[in-house]
């Protein structure tokens, strides 16, 4: 499945969280956006609960604005905005105070607020609220490092927020882990099955992460960036990794490539300074170039016999150019060191 950059739906999303996931997070203090908070703060009588389960009152499902931070709907004069007639409604265009933490209002000027365009990409924004009246954000919104938080409403969009971290409207795609929320580890759920791409990148306090056997698609710079990621095992569900998936992280010791991953593409690994080791399941065809470069702490990799395509017959060398401590390369029962790593090249062409 390729993933569009830009995030655009009119399709209805009808988010709720159990009771069970929200006594995870602390409750605000008050509701938002002047919606009524249907939460009830009594605590029940024990003695007045019947035996017979039965008749029993079912739990009550929260839905966002039961769990959003208690954050005052922000001024109009705060947004340059611009109506547009095919969506029929204000576009934010710009952001104009300091305030790291947004709730956009449902309305500008008594026009449905529909679009945001951009909300001050200089400025470091930490939180953002955005009511069920959007239906198009682009994509340059989500994409930065600042957020700790996104919310997302019950409304249009395509995709809906779980504790500030973006998913898809069906919870089957992530589309933004804010760097800034501060987790240090992360459990995708298990009916993820396609991570976006940008979707963790420049998450800076991420150590380990955990991915389903759901999961089938990496998207391009995934987790590029991700400095502290120290270990993160890829399931054997896995069959595409995109274009720098994994660049920069300079933590990450050691990798292991599933043989449903016919293609290790451009830059995935490169400037991933403390990885050691990489193993190559077989079943991988082609290592695209720059896959390694400057892995300047690699000592050994083991290529299978289904590789059949190096670099798009470039030279075999610039896959791992700056890889000054690989001294084991094996391929084909053959082990060669950096030195002669031009050999390798010309035993896979057949030369």
């Amino acid at each position: 499945m390729k993933i569009s950059k830009m995030v655009t739906a009119a399709m209805a999303v009808a988010l709720v969280l159990s009771l069970t996931a929200c006594a995870k997070n602390e409750q605000p203090n008050g509701n938002s956006g002047g919606k009524e908070n249907s939460q009830s703060s009594s605590t029940p009588n024990i003695s007045s609960v019947k035996d017979d389960a039965s008749t029993s009152e079912p739990v009550k499902e929260l839905d966002i604005w039961d769990v959003l931070p208690d954050i005052p709907v922000t001024d109009a004069s705060a947004f340059k905005y611009r109506y547009d007639s095919e969506l029929g409604g204000m576009i934010i265009t710009d952001y104009l105070r300091e305030s790291p933490k947004v709730h956009i209002p449902d309305t500008l000027e008594g026009e449905p607020v529909v679009g945001i365009d951009e909300i001050a990409e200089e400025k470091e924004l930490t939180e953002l609220i955005i009511p069920d009246s959007v239906t198009y954000i682009d994509d340059t919104v989500l994409n930065r490092d600042s957020f700790k938080g996104i919310y997302v409403s019950q409304g249009n969009l395509n995709y809906c927020s779980v504790d500030g971290i973006l998913f898809n409207k069906d919870k089957t795609t992530i589309i933004r882990f804010p760097p800034q929320n501060g987790l240090t580890s992360y459990v995708i759920p298990d009916d993820v099955t396609t991570i976006y791409p940008d979707a963790f990148d420049g998450c800076k306090s991420l150590t380990s992460l955990t991915i389903p056997n759901s999961v089938t698609e990496i998207g391009e710079c995934a987790f590029s960036r991700c400095t502290t990621l120290t270990s993160v095992t890829i399931p054997d569900s896995v069959t595409e990794i995109g274009n720098l998936a994994f660049f920069s992280c300079t933590s990450l010791t050691s990798i292991v490539i599933p043989g449903g991953v016919t293609k290790i593409s451009y830059c995935t690994f490169a400037y991933c300074k403390n990885l050691t080791s990489v193993t190559i399941h077989d079943g991988v065809t082609t290592i695209d170039q720059c896959a390694f470069e400057d892995c300047t702490s690699l000592t050994s990799v083991t290529i299978p016999d289904s590789v059949n395509e190096i670099f798009d017959n470039g030279l075999f060398g610039t896959a791992f150019k700056g890889c000054e401590s690989l001294t084991s390369v094996t391929y084909k029962g053959k082990t060669y060191d950096y030195e002669h790593i031009i050999d390798l090249y010309r035993t896979a062409n057949g030369n």
